[in-house]
């Protein structure tokens, strides 16, 4: 365990962890000190100088970045002389900066904007004609378009590029105020996690291509959800605004701070999967090809359902959440058919990385291991050759499949009634008979298990008028209400039947989830 020590911090004692630097060490007690150049990922470098401070007994003004905390060190923040160390400071970073803020993306969340408000200087003794102009939009590859008249040379892009991801594409040069951040000659940025690179930078520099003017970001409404990307389950925030007259659309992911899972970043690939969540959804039902009412869709496939004699095979998504597979469990026990969780897309060998990104695409797997579902390629084929009716849960059966496989596939489909409940069209859901939509991820709240088995909960961010109903809620229908769908009801039903299950505080779940035991299921 971490020894805690007593620092005073303008005259007020203040417990905080021994040796750890002092930018953190306060961050944690919930102060403050401005910087731009340090951040928990990388490090500190020391170049922006903004968290100079006065130490007692010091030779002089300290940097809190590579200052550790000692027992009974004295510091000050707030008295005049510490506080114009770092307005002075502000000053020199704001000569050649450019008053471009109407325009500029990171405004609203910029640390510029915030510490000019804090600090100051509020009235510029410098000459506007002297300023040294620098080129702006150079396209750094990977999404990235750079400002260098915004930069304030903090290096978080350059030391990113080397201690992370290893590649190096980015350097610092000329000096004075002519230096910059460029790349090397013929050397783009390209990497699968180059747009975290815009999230660290404090000021704007780096952009994304992709929200670049989309979006005012204090228009911009957040939840805290989960990367449906692959199994690691990445942390992130999903932004989302509902312009007038306009549907509720998620805007951008960004990465939220999981030690236990991502630590500070994502990768590129799941960052720009949002776009799905506002590309080709299912947003009617269907009987026979025909727009349907949802309730007479529903009570169709309910119908059929209830004809199939047991011969129904459930093929469920595993990218699903926990309480909706427990669900679709529930429904095929209730009419007395199979499930199976096959497909031949999720798992894409050799893609993965030794850092976030993994070979298995589904998001919940885990789920279904804990829920005994079974995956087998075998078992699969057989339901489906023996079964009237199949009802796809959100799993396209024919993605990844060679031509030749889903030639077979879909002819077995022509003999059987097959129902689609799905947030988007396509694939194999145009091959039923009846479409029924269901809300996307970003629609509803729910849970996943990642592949090192930690359990995140997901927050419901998009609200629509016409969105339709969760998964869950249209399984219980399909089953004439046999249960209750609620949410909080099918996590007592889960803790109760899944050993892994049995001690999760649903109410109390940290944001950072919790790592389940492994423990025999008994479902």
């Amino acid at each position: 365990m971490a020894k805690m020590v007593t620092i005073k911090v303008d005259g007020q004692s203040v417990e905080v962890e021994e040796g750890v630097n002092l930018i953190a060490a306060l961050d944690a007690a919930g102060i403050h000190i401005p910087h731009f150049c340090y951040h928990p990922a990388l490090g500190f470098d020391g170049n922006c100088r903004l968290c100079l401070i006065e130490v007692e007994g010091g030779r002089g003004p300290q940097i809190a970045c590579n200052t550790p905390a000692q027992d009974g060190m004295e510091i000050y923040l707030s008295r005049e002389s510490s506080m114009a160390l770092r307005r002075n400071t502000l000053e020199f970073t704001l000569i050649n900066h450019p008053l471009d803020c109407p325009i500029c993306d990171q405004a609203g969340e910029c640390k510029l904007q915030d510490y000019y408000m804090e600090l100051g200087p509020y009235q510029s003794r410098m000459d506007a004609s002297k300023k040294v102009d620098k080129g702006k939009k150079f396209d750094f590859g990977c999404n990235i378009v750079h400002d260098q008249e915004r930069c304030v040379l903090c290096a978080r892009c350059v030391r990113f590029l080397r201690q992370v991801t290893g590649t190096a594409e980015l350097g610092i040069t000329n000096r004075s105020e002519l230096a910059r951040v460029t790349t090397f000659p013929g050397k783009p940025v390209d990497n699968r996690y180059a747009m975290n690179i815009i999230d660290i930078c404090p000021v704007g520099a780096m952009t994304s291509k992709d929200f670049r003017f989309k979006q005012r970001v204090w228009y911009l409404k957040t939840a805290k959800s989960v990367c449906h990307g692959c199994a690691k389950g990445c942390s992130i925030y999903v932004d989302h605004n509902q312009e007038k007259y306009k549907r509720d659309k998620v805007y951008r992911f960004r990465p939220r701070v999981n030690d236990l899972v991502n630590g500070h970043f994502i990768c590129d690939e799941g960052r720009l999967s949002y776009r799905r969540e506002n590309e080709n959804r299912m947003t009617r039902a269907t009987v026979n090809g025909i727009p349907e009412d949802t309730v007479n869709a529903i009570q169709s496939a309910r119908s059929s359902i209830e004809g199939s004699s047991g011969n129904l095979l459930v093929v469920v998504d595993p990218n699903w959440t926990t309480e909706q597979l427990y669900s679709a469990k529930k429904l095929a026990e209730h009419y007395g058919g199979k499930i199976n969780g096959y497909s031949a897309n999720q798992v894409q060998v050799g893609d993965g990385d030794d850092y976030l990104i993994r070979d298995d695409k589904a998001a919940n797997r885990r789920s279904l291991e804990l829920l005994e579902i079974s995956q087998d390629k075998a078992h699969f084929t057989r339901y489906l050759r023996e079964s009237a009716v199949v009802l796809l849960l959100g799993n396209d059966i024919l993605d990844g499949l060679s031509v030749e496989q889903a030639d077979e596939i879909t002819t077995l489909l022509d003999e059987k009634t097959v129902i689609a409940v799905d947030s988007h069209s396509g694939g194999a859901s145009r091959l039923a008979d009846i479409t029924i939509p269901c809300a996307s991820y970003s629609e509803y709240s729910g849970a996943l298990v990642n592949c090192d088995g930690i359990l995140q909960h997901i927050e419901k961010a998009v609200t629509n008028d016409n969105t339709a109903a969760p998964a869950q809620v249209t399984l219980a229908q399909l089953a004439s209400d046999a249960w209750n769908s609620e949410l909080q009801v099918l996590r007592q039903e889960l803790s109760a039947k899944v050993a892994a299950l049995a001690e999760v505080s649903w109410d109390d779940l940290p944001d950072t989830g919790v790592a389940l035991e492994k423990k025999e299921a008994h479902v």
